[in-house]
């Protein structure tokens, strides 16, 4: 089978993304499979980087537009919201070009920045291939968002957007989605939600509730991500066995969605009813600074790869999630492949896989109480009862995202959509 992946990105800081791994698969299983990236820095003879410079022509552009907009129209990127108008810069042409084969099938990911729904409509039609998107957010559903919060606009027709500050229906993000409306109608394509939580808002999506909705969670390579000895692995890290470690990690701690604020809320109220010096806080992420935690805590960096990582969640006791909104996030898929439990909110990927007393810990969103409830409960367990929800996480993680049975899973259902 020949099959086109098409992300904006495929950077060697980031091949634990959903695009990659599920590319490498399908050539393990022996299928012809392309990425097309608009930029990346990745030198494999089955992957096309549109540029490889530090700075596309029309990235720049979209730059400068984009913030013009967040700066003067916007004022607030924590809202994610990214309209589609400015996307016109990548042709068709180009990627015909490039691809040296006829794709029966196009699989889109995260695509923002770099292609929109016209030209993906226009390669669908060029190669008369269908097409199969991946929800990793709520970009492709609504006029605009990334995430929607508490609006539900996008199930209807988006304007009088929020996240702009605007009381006119026919805004940016009503236009977006006009926009988005036109082509999605004239394409045969299908889209698979990541959790349940995205099945559900995808289901209720004016764009997109009446085409084919598939679930699969995003796969996991097992191999990496596997259970090993803790004493071992806080060795590696210069923390000694006697010490209870809670990981956190983000790629950006200063977004507000990942709700790093609410976990310090969450910390300290743990902080007042055990002891202190018995536990270390992991922090992996970018530029984080000086941070405020009432623990002691080991500060790891941006882990530029799957492996570092993996030997991070191996390294602790739990894994901590204070998203406040998520598609995911991939992280608790990979702690709980670690055989780690985890502590998160009610949002995201945690309904699958985060279950109280099994796997971890399902706190009530926002309730830094019930967090810290959670932290306390996994802290407490025995090391009989670890080890057995450590089982759980496992067996659960290999029944719902192993990435060799998530790729069996994709190829069963690009054969019924091409069928």
């Amino acid at each position: 089978m020949n099959i086109l992946h098409l992300d904006t990105y495929t950077e060697k800081s980031n091949l634990s993304w959903p695009h990659y791994n599920m590319h490498k698969e399908l050539l393990r299983q022996g299928h012809n499979s392309i990425i097309l990236s608009a930029k990346g820095d990745v030198e494999e003879k089955e992957i096309i980087i549109l540029n490889r410079g530090s700075i596309l022509p029309y990235f720049g552009i979209s730059r400068f537009v984009r913030k013009i907009f967040f700066e003067i129209v916007k004022k607030n990127k924590d809202n994610y919201f990214y309209p589609g108008w400015n996307l016109d810069f990548i042709k068709a042409k180009q990627i015909y070009e490039k691809v040296p084969f006829k794709p029966d099938i196009i699989i889109t990911y995260w695509t923002e920045f770099a292609f929109n729904e016209r030209l993906i409509y226009k390669l669908s039609k060029r190669y008369n291939a269908p097409v199969l998107c991946f929800l990793l957010d709520m970009a492709p559903m609504t006029g605009g968002c990334h995430y929607a919060f508490e609006c539900t606009s996008y199930q209807e027709k988006c304007g009088k957007c929020p996240a702009l500050r605007s009381k006119k229906e026919n805004d940016i993000s009503r236009k977006t989605w006009n926009f988005k409306d036109e082509y999605i109608n004239k394409t045969n394509i299908s889209y698979i939600a990541c959790s349940s939580t995205l099945v559900t808002q995808a289901s209720k999506s004016s764009l997109i509730k009446n085409k084919k909705i598939y679930k699969l969670m995003l796969g996991v390579n097992e191999d990496i991500f596997r259970p090993q000895d803790k004493e071992k692995a806080k060795i590696d890290f210069g923390i000694s066995n006697d010490k209870k470690v809670i990981f956190f990690g983000a790629a950006s701690l200063s977004e507000k969605r990942k709700g790093f604020s609410y976990l310090i809320e969450a910390l300290e109220i743990l902080a007042k009813q055990t002891k202190q010096d018995n536990i270390i806080i992991l922090v992996a992420g970018k530029n984080i600074g000086e941070l405020n935690i009432p623990f002691k805590y080991k500060y790891l960096g941006y882990l530029k790869n799957e492996e570092e990582l993996a030997k991070a969640y191996q390294a602790s006791d739990l894994f901590v999630c204070p998203s406040l909104e998520d598609s995911g996030p991939m992280m608790i898929n990979q702690a709980v492949m670690s055989g780690r439990p985890v502590v998160s909110f009610d949002m995201g990927v945690a309904p699958d896989l985060v279950h109280t007393g099994k796997t971890g810990y399902r706190a009530k969103l926002k309730d830094t109480t019930d967090f810290a409830r959670g932290i306390e409960m996994i802290l407490n367990l025995s090391e009989d009862q670890w080890i057995e929800m450590s089982k759980n996480c496992r067996k659960l993680a290999f029944e719902s995202c192993a990435l060799s049975n998530q790729t069996d899973r994709l190829h069963e259902i690009i054969g019924k959509i091409i069928k």
